[in-house]
């Protein structure tokens, strides 16, 4: 007889929203099964600490995170002991351009001195837009990555609540209205400056400044302003936390997937497993896969061939010569000191990745015309690595559900309906009422504090509906 077992919620992959709602409602007493999927990533152990995000806005003291992790009973000092380790690199991000090189700094005036080193004869106006951008978030600030703790008690303070919640909602609407370049336009900057405004964009949101709106650009230059994280290990780091928090308060996490799913009415009834066992859930929350390709190349080498100004988080453009299937964008990352066990003495891990264009298909004669111009950009940047560097290997994003289940998502997110608060957002099918789709923001090179605060909501929401 097939076995066949039941849950409250069903998670399939792996996302800093749907890990953290996953142990929310497993510290709550809810019966969760977490399917991670098979290691998809073919890279070294010893470059995991390239993969996942950094983390930004909701991070700092009093932010999303930290109010997430005290409502689990989890003071931040002890998550360490736990096995949640992160590092606040300064500066946290370094921009190269063909003829700049600028270091963020969470730091107002480090900051400015910084693109007044670079960008002088425009720095009253950047004054002006960092001033503007500071009073715009004035009604989001709130929601974009803060951990209410305001206890409320009587009718005065719940409409002060709703009047603030439509306050945002209304300005989100009409911020996400509006394009970013139409908000800069007053401004007047000259090229170089939007072009170091596009490198932040396609980095955070893999679109270019033309096509992201005024709300994404608040977003984006807010949440700089607050400075990051990193996590030691990278998001494997996150995925090891959270699975044992989960499997702590007698949640399931087993690395299959599924293969079959089947409804009933306008719900999900039944899944079944690779090894055939089927399973229902009241619940199933699929993590989507990430927008856009990106291949990642991986590299050793030498401490002394590093140049003293270049950071452990760097953003790169591709110089005069861009590929035609990429984006004007190369992401790097070195070892932190902390994640160098493994490597020879001296020697230390460097990950670049490039980015396809929409739409553009990831072959290996592609991927082989890039190789030759991330080497020749990597001894532009590092002009005495050239007998330093060695190739490791690269890969890229890989399918984590059979073809037919890619469909059946696919055919769901286009007609579903999107629950936002902010920052954080989720989809729920119209076709099926107890589905949520979840976006894989470990895959992201941003993240955001918000993923706590979506997560909160999906496992209240959830809740209500068992």
């Amino acid at each position: 007889m097939t076995e066949r077992r039941k849950y409250d919620a069903v998670f399939v992959g792996c996302s800093l929203t749907s890990l953290a709602a996953a142990a929310a409602l497993a510290k709550r007493g809810r019966s969760v099964l977490f399917l991670t999927g098979t290691e998809t990533d073919s890279s070294s152990p010893l470059f995991r600490f390239s993969r996942g995000p950094l983390l930004y806005s909701g991070f700092e003291e009093g932010g999303a995170m930290e109010g997430f992790f005290s409502d689990l009973l989890l003071p931040i000092p002890n998550l360490r002991k736990e096995g949640f380790l992160f590092k606040r690199v300064l500066p946290f991000l370094q921009i190269v351009q063909s003829q700049h090189r600028i270091d963020l700094s969470s730091q107002s005036e480090e900051y400015l001195d910084e693109l007044k080193r670079e960008f002088g004869s425009q720095l009253s106006k950047i004054r002006s837009l960092f001033q503007e951008i500071e009073k715009e978030t004035l009604a989001l600030s709130p929601y974009l990555g803060r951990f209410s703790r305001v206890e409320i008690h009587g009718l005065a303070d719940r409409l002060n609540e709703w009047k603030q919640r439509f306050d945002f909602q209304r300005a989100v609407q009409s911020y996400k209205k509006k394009r970013a370049t139409e908000f800069l336009a007053p401004f007047a900057f000259d090229g170089e400056f939007l072009e170091y405004l596009n490198v932040q964009s396609l980095f955070a949101f893999r679109r270019p400044l033309a096509e992201i709106s005024t709300y994404d650009l608040i977003l984006l230059i807010w949440s700089f302003s607050k400075g990051g994280i990193r996590m030691v290990g990278g998001s494997p780091t996150l995925i090891s936390f959270f699975t044992k928090l989960i499997k702590g308060w007698n949640g399931q996490v087993q690395e299959r997937m599924i293969t079959q799913i089947e409804t009933k009415g306008k719900r999900v009834d039944e899944m079944v497993l690779e090894d055939g066992t089927r399973i229902s859930g009241k619940h199933l929350i699929m993590t989507q896969p990430s927008f856009g390709s990106a291949f990642h190349f991986y590299f050793t080498l030498r401490s002394e061939s590093i140049p003293t100004p270049m950071r452990e988080s760097l953003l790169m453009t591709w110089g005069e010569a861009i590929p035609a299937d990429v984006q004007d964008l190369l992401v790097l990352r070195l070892t932190l000191p902390e994640e160098e066990e493994g490597f020879a003495s001296g020697v230390r891990g460097l990950v670049v990745t490039a980015l396809f264009r929409p739409g553009v298909e990831m072959t290996g004669d592609r991927v082989e015309g890039l190789r030759k111009g991330v080497l020749e950009r990597l001894q532009w940047l590092m002009p005495f690595s050239k007998s330093q560097i060695q190739e490791v290997a690269g890969t890229g994003g890989l399918s984590d559900l059979p073809p037919s289940l890619q469909t059946l998502r696919a055919e769901w997110c286009g007609k579903s309906r999107e629950i936002s608060k902010g920052t954080w957002r989720f989809f729920q099918p119209k076709e099926v009422k107890n589905v949520f789709l979840l976006k894989n923001d470990l895959s992201d090179h941003l993240a955001w504090g918000s993923s706590f605060l979506a997560a909160t909501l999906l496992a209240q929401t959830i809740e209500q509906g068992l």
